[in-house]
């Protein structure tokens, strides 16, 4: 009886491992291809194996940018900042605002890998001259690949979160989101220079 439930321990602890191995390994063909089961490993036990890591050189903002089809009018939403205020201001009672800072921050993880890796894989000469005879160009193909993942979605819906907390008609408007870096300057200049801020990811503009 006991080695039994000593075997099934063994089982699942490997099980976990070997999980937990392949969806935080870099990414790859197999592992985008796991989409489904990636939304759930990063919602129950996503981990950011990053303390040998170098520090950051820059930080992500997440712009979402309301455009009312009508009027072409447009409300811009910056989504981290105030996620990671109010996990500061509610402490040490902000549970919640932890667990929005936590799914954010993986997606955000993830859509960045993915780019990188379909940048890599888009070109490619055979694949660029492929994308050609679909007029499509690498840059093109790729926000549309990164726009079906479930990383995006999530994004999505928070999206539709920030719409409803403001009013907006989710008929009336598209929504568009834009993931850029604002790099980090060196300590020595730090009161010399604001971070410069890039373009990381824009995606079109989508009906909610």
């Amino acid at each position: 009886m006991k080695s039994g439930i000593y075997i099934s321990l063994f089982l699942l602890f490997c099980a976990y491992w070997l999980t937990t191995i392949f969806f935080v390994a870099p990414s790859n063909p197999l592992n985008i291809s796991a989409d489904n089961g990636r939304e759930i490993f990063n919602t129950h036990f996503f981990q950011r194996w990053s303390f040998f890591a170098p520090p950051p050189t820059y930080n992500q903002r997440v712009y979402i940018v309301f455009k009312n089809k009508s009027t072409k009018s447009k409300d811009v939403f910056e989504a981290i900042a105030p996620i990671v205020n109010a996990k500061h201001d509610h402490a040490p009672f902000n549970e919640y605002h932890q667990k929005m800072d936590y799914i954010l921050a993986s997606s955000l993880i993830n859509i960045e890998g993915n780019v990188k890796l379909l940048h890599d894989v888009f070109a490619s000469k055979s694949m660029e001259s492929i994308l050609k005879e679909k007029d499509t160009s690498v840059k093109e193909r790729i926000v549309y690949d990164i726009e079906k993942t479930s990383d995006f979605k999530t994004l999505i819906k928070y999206a539709r979160k920030i719409a409803e907390e403001n009013r907006i008609d989710k008929d009336d408007v598209s929504c568009q989101i834009i993931i850029t870096k604002v790099y980090i300057p060196q300590f020595v200049d730090r009161k010399l220079q604001k971070g410069k801020e890039e373009i990381a990811f824009s995606s079109h503009p989508l009906n909610l």
